[in-house]
């Protein structure tokens, strides 16, 4: 993937904050259901003054804007500081989706990695090319990954999967499973997909998220 491949695939920033703020609030338990970009922004300030696993990620949306623009140093610089304050170290190959829930920082995404909307991507986690390779993971939409795992090399996580906490994934997992261990194993399959779940529900998730987006709203399609 060349540098221009990569401005073609990273998500608009408002969109992206926007989605990743309604994701924030409802893992947060917070409200998440909104009617206006105005009260989506609003949401996005709120967890800008409260919240330091979202400024962490708000860093790297800005810079993948600053990236799309073609301003060097800039990016590498902020790269460099989110990886300081938050210990978020995220490639500049990567490619996240909008509406993704990283709590508490703390992670490491490396190579040509791309990462779902509705992702939750807990503590201590790092996704990442074999050695000497640049390709890394494909973590499909909705797929919640357990704290001090390892995904590694060229595999597709699929949709609605549980990374199990600790485990090391080496080859692909097929959509609603559960894979846990060292190397991780499937040990369940046909999981539902999870959506429309209540507002007091603890860890929903939106797929889609801005009031301005094609495909259904938030208040449409919710996983967990």
């Amino acid at each position: 993937m060349n540098d221009r491949d990569v401005r073609r695939r990273h998500p608009p920033l408002g969109r992206s904050l926007r989605a990743d703020g309604i994701a924030f609030a409802a893992n947060r338990g917070e409200r998440f259901r909104f009617t206006s970009r105005r009260q989506e922004w609003l949401n996005v300030a709120r967890l800008l003054v409260q919240s330091g696993d979202f400024i962490a990620m708000a860093l790297y949306r800005l810079r993948g804007a600053i990236h799309n623009a073609g301003v060097p140093i800039l990016p590498t610089a902020l790269r460099e500081l989110c990886a300081w304050m938050f210990k978020a170290r995220i490639g500049d190959l990567v490619v996240i989706e909008p509406g993704v829930y990283v709590p508490h920082g703390a992670i490491t995404i490396e190579g040509e990695a791309s990462i779902g909307a509705g992702c939750v991507i807990t503590p201590w986690v790092t996704i990442r090319p074999r050695d000497r390779e640049a390709h890394g993971p494909t973590i499909e939409p909705a797929v919640f990954i357990g704290s001090h795992s390892t995904i590694i090399g060229r595999v597709t996580i699929g949709k609605d999967t549980q990374i199990g906490a600790g485990a090391v994934v080496e080859t692909d997992v097929p959509a609603g499973s559960v894979a846990a261990g060292v190397p991780a194993r499937i040990i369940a399959t046909g999981m539902p997909s999870r959506f429309l779940l209540g507002a007091n529900d603890a860890n929903v998730t939106p797929i889609v998220a801005p009031t301005d987006a094609a495909s259904p709203g938030p208040e449409q399609r919710w996983t967990r």
